[in-house]
């Protein structure tokens, strides 16, 4: 249908792998920056009045920071000529994300960040594929792993919210969406982020045939639905912060406390509320229970990972 200047037949390497996609993504190619440049506007008219609706560049590989850059200067321009805003998801490599994030003016048409494509390892060292290299995520987990899959092996939970955490802290206007890297959602809620992936987080394929639903759903919507958007990380409220970590309010009306492990939860500071009411969440089962005794130091239920959300009392 077009002329794209692309090779023909296309170079199929052992394995059925085609690796053309720095030759696609080439807005320098005067054709294809052309062709590019219709399909991003034309999205925009058809899809730009949809509520709810981020945009970003394809999953697995979204091309060199050029082609980043190019995408975000095209979607500027239609917001200059149309004066509608378009809210954009980084959902790319950590350099690019990085890149793009430092400067102020494409820093701004940034709504979400997408942390899909790297993660710490259990021993704290950092596994972050560089972008434009012509490989998809998927291939890079087999280079650095050796082992095929959607996503890297799992780490723990404190180096998922400490990734999460960092870019929470230094983007606080940004929405944060992260792989759980097997450690559940609960620290990538504990670190503010706004999204936890808890299934086939970047394969593209077979989207929509399970819901993305955990236990912890249940709870959020009930008891924290009308105050999460208010809450975010706070330090030094509880001791040993590595296994307990605090989201809470900034009037103190509610308190949300996890704790990894250890037979009680000792509080640091005195919260801004008077009176508190509790509620234990077991991650393991999904069940509430009310808190008992609530003071400097708070009795679990036990030992294992829980959740203490605290509410003032008025």
């Amino acid at each position: 249908m077009n002329h794209t200047g692309l090779p023909e037949p296309p170079p199929i390497e052992p394995g059925n792998h085609i690796h053309v996609a720095n030759q696609v993504y080439d807005v320098s190619d005067p054709v294809r920056r052309a062709l590019h440049r219709a399909l991003i506007l034309h999205e925009l008219d058809e899809l730009s009045g949809a509520r709810n609706l981020f945009f970003s560049l394809g999953a697995q590989f979204a091309g060199p920071l050029s082609f980043q850059e190019f995408f975000q200067d095209t979607v500027a321009e239609w917001e200059r000529q149309t004066g509608r805003t378009v809210r954009l998801e980084l959902a790319t490599s950590k350099d690019i994300t990085d890149a793009i994030l430092a400067g102020p003016a494409r820093a701004r048409q940034v709504a979400v960040i997408d942390m899909r494509y790297w993660q710490y390892r259990p021993d704290g060292s950092l596994w972050a594929p560089p972008g434009g290299k012509n490989l998809a995520f998927r291939e890079a987990i087999v280079a650095d792993f050796g082992r095929s899959g959607d996503t890297p092996p799992d780490t723990t939970p404190q180096q998922v919210y400490r990734q999460v955490r960092e870019y929470r802290d230094r983007y606080p206007d940004k929405a944060i969406v992260a792989w759980n890297g097997g450690a559940g959602s609960i620290p990538i809620l504990m670190a503010g982020g706004a999204e936890a992936l808890m299934l086939n987080p970047s394969a593209g394929q077979g989207q929509g045939r399970a819901v993305d639903r955990t236990p912890l759903d249940a709870f959020v919507r009930d008891h924290l639905a009308s105050v999460l958007m208010r809450m975010k990380p706070r330090d030094g409220v509880a001791a040993d912060p590595e296994q307990t970590w605090c989201l809470a309010d900034d009037a103190g009306e509610s308190v949300l406390l996890y704790s990894l492990a250890g037979d009680t939860i000792r509080l640091l500071s005195t919260l801004r509320g008077t009176r508190y009411t509790g509620q234990w969440y077991d991650p393991r089962t999904g069940n509430t229970q009310p808190a008992g005794q609530l003071g400097g130091e708070i009795r679990k239920p036990s030992p294992d990972p829980w959740l203490l959300l605290l509410t003032a009392s008025h």
